[in-house]
């Protein structure tokens, strides 16, 4: 919620937004988290436009998080040859 309350104060969101993709990226940057860090950046820019935020920005928020760890998640299992999905 750092990203979102920086933004809020017009902090430099766009950094912490910047530093939180390249260290979610990491474990395998073939892994396409384009949607999900778009997503988080309009969300951002539109908080930082209005200066506040709903729950329900948050939780779209905390949303793309789990999104992004399910993602890279998957793709890591998948390279070593583990089905993410049984059967």
């Amino acid at each position: 919620m750092e990203i979102l309350e920086l933004a809020k104060t017009d902090g430099d969101y766009l950094e912490k937004l910047a530093a939180f993709k390249k260290y979610q990226s990491e474990p395998d940057k073939q892994i396409d988290l384009e949607a999900e860090f778009s997503l988080l950046k309009k969300l951002s820019d539109g908080v930082n436009l209005l200066g506040d935020y709903s729950q329900k920005i948050r939780d779209r928020v905390i949303a793309q998080g789990e999104l992004i760890s399910v993602k890279m998640l998957a793709g890591l299992l998948q390279k070593e040859g583990i089905a993410g999905q049984p059967g």
